[in-house]
């Protein structure tokens, strides 16, 4: 399924990408990290966690992500019985342990801090009581440390960490043996969060912002336990999250947006207000009654994974999706195999459900059913716009000879008549045809300069283009013109058609995963810089190919 943004979503996203293109060029041209990635950073991929059981045997389940996706948690089957597990791609899967407990041993992790040193979870202890064990705080240095009692059983779970790993919150036994929401810092240890009221007493805490002032969890206000959630500040305590149906699982780390479940649905709560999105629901024809559920959301709230689908009573374990403002509710396995061609990869693969992702959410991580038959986590990774643009066709003398010695500096085009060391393009934002911000800008020209956008349907060998080198050909479109402002020149204008837009308004739509080739030609009349037949009165700078997402 596919929505669009409106039109002032996309031009806030065209402002945001001018930004981060004027901070790159007002810096000497550096290269901004939006732009100019590596042509591997556009590849999807996809790979699974192993298992720490010798045999390979499941179950193995991911829960947790780090900020840059770098670093996964969760639990697997192993010799000791199920143990928590940190996986990095440098390690692979490394067991946690456990608490030594003289009955079954069994430990599971469930978040981490943003640069996944800090590991929480729980590990079963002889009075743990129930089988979600007790709450633990894990690094490298100390091992797993239980962080004690609310004054019952040493039982509980420790279910979201602060970004600096200084906060934990979930749940632990109180002094009536209930399961109440917890707070925990170093200084004040486990801090009960208490339940709203009415109904039995039980609150668990779900997830905690980035900056520890902010939780979110489920609480009781009737004869059932959990049948509502909650908010909870440093500054405000405990209040209901509404709305009340609406219930609590992951949290952006903005602390902005809860992501959860309403009604069978999966849903995006503003936590502040309380509006609430419910995500469109992808169904299965002929599957009958199912339910979806979000189980996660990116550092602002603008990605949201989990599961959909899920139909025990068909024996239906769910299909994992992601959603965003600019395509709605996808099937993650589809992207995988339709947009980024890893149908190889994915032969025999299910997966069930998208439990965690990254800050900038790129990074996927859950659980499925490998080719094996055995349930294993997996870990993905989706192009962001950022790595989907690469500069090349430079005249600084490594890809070809300008037409008359005139070689710019590193990166840029070759040198004009204003000695500006050549005209740099660089590209930012999204190249995305659902949700296209991407601008392009040139700096170092002549003052004034006019200057033409163009795009190329293919790469061609580098050939003398007035005083510069052009690489763009195939089909040329001159998307825009304008005139440089000091040197620097963007397009599209404020306001204006899109790229992609402008480029199906003049004959050429983009397809989904198409690569275009941009440059820009710009004026320089000093006929006798790069004289007659060398060069003429323009020149071009480098050239920069950009692949289209959907």
């Amino acid at each position: 399924m596919t929505t669009h943004r409106s039109a002032s979503a996309i031009a806030s996203g065209r402002a945001a990408a001018r930004c981060a293109l004027l901070a790159c060029t007002a810096a000497s041209f550096a290269i901004h990290a939006l732009a100019l990635a590596p042509p591997a950073g556009a590849q999807a991929t996809f790979q699974a966690l192993g298992s720490l059981e010798p045999g390979g045997a499941g179950p193995v389940i991911a829960y947790g992500i780090s900020a840059d996706g770098r670093t996964v948690v969760g639990q697997s089957n192993s010799a000791q019985g199920f143990q928590a597990f940190r996986w990095t791609s440098a390690g692979g899967l490394v067991g946690l342990g456990a608490f030594v407990n003289p009955g079954a041993q069994g430990s599971i992790a469930r978040a981490c801090s943003a640069d996944g040193s800090v590991i929480v979870g729980s590990s079963l202890l002889p009075d743990s009581l129930n089988e979600d064990g007790s709450p633990f705080r894990w690094t490298a240095a100390t091992g797993l440390v239980w962080l004690g009692s609310l004054g019952g059983s040493s039982g509980g779970v420790a279910r979201g960490v602060s970004s600096d790993g200084a906060v934990v919150v979930g749940y632990g036994s109180n002094a009536g043996f209930a399961p109440e929401a917890f707070r925990w810092t170093a200084a004040t240890g486990l801090v009960g969060l208490g339940d709203l009221p009415g109904g039995v007493f039980n609150s668990q805490a779900s997830a905690v912002s980035g900056d520890g002032t902010r939780a979110i969890g489920l609480a009781s206000t009737a004869a059932s336990a959990y049948n509502t959630s909650f908010r909870w500040s440093v500054a405000n305590g405990l209040q209901p999250l509404v709305p009340t149906s609406f219930r609590a699982i992951g949290m952006s780390r903005d602390g902005a947006y809860a992501a959860g479940i309403d009604g069978g649905r999966a849903a995006r709560v503003d936590i502040a207000n309380g509006t609430e999105l419910v995500l469109p629901h992808v169904a299965i024809p002929g599957l009958g009654t199912d339910t979806d559920a979000a189980w996660a959301a990116d550092a602002d709230g603008s990605v949201v994974v989990g599961m959909q689908n899920l139909s025990l009573l068909n024996g239906f374990f769910g299909r994992a999706f992601v959603w965003d403002a600019a395509h709605g509710t996808r099937i993650l396995r589809d992207v995988l195999i339709d947009d980024f061609g890893l149908g190889a990869e994915l032969a025999g693969w299910e997966l069930n459900a998208a439990t965690c992702v990254s800050d900038d959410g790129a990074t996927v991580a859950g659980y499925g059913f490998a080719p094996s038959g055995q349930q294993w986590a997996w870990r993905a990774t989706l192009p962001d716009c950022a790595a989907t643009a690469q500069s090349f066709c430079s005249g600084d003398g490594t890809t070809a000879a300008c037409p008359c010695s005139n070689a710019g500096r590193a990166g840029r085009g070759c040198e004009n008549s204003a000695a500006t060391g050549g005209a740099r393009l660089d590209a930012a934002g999204c190249a995305s045809l659902a949700d296209d911000h991407l601008v392009l800008g040139s700096a170092g020209e002549l003052a004034s300069a006019t200057s033409v956008f163009l795009q190329g349907t293919a790469e061609v060998a580098p050939a003398a283009f007035g005083d510069g080198l052009r690489c763009a050909g195939g089909t040329l479109k001159r998307l825009f013109v304008a005139s440089a402002v000091a040197g620097s020149v963007e397009a599209p204008p404020p306001g204006g058609d899109s790229v992609s837009a402008r480029s199906a308004a003049l004959g050429d739509p983009i397809p989904n995963g198409a690569t275009r080739v941009y440059q820009v030609r710009y004026r320089d009349p000093d006929l006798g810089f790069c004289p007659a037949p060398a060069g003429d009165a323009w020149n071009a700078t480098n050239a920069v190919r950009v692949v289209w997402l959907p």
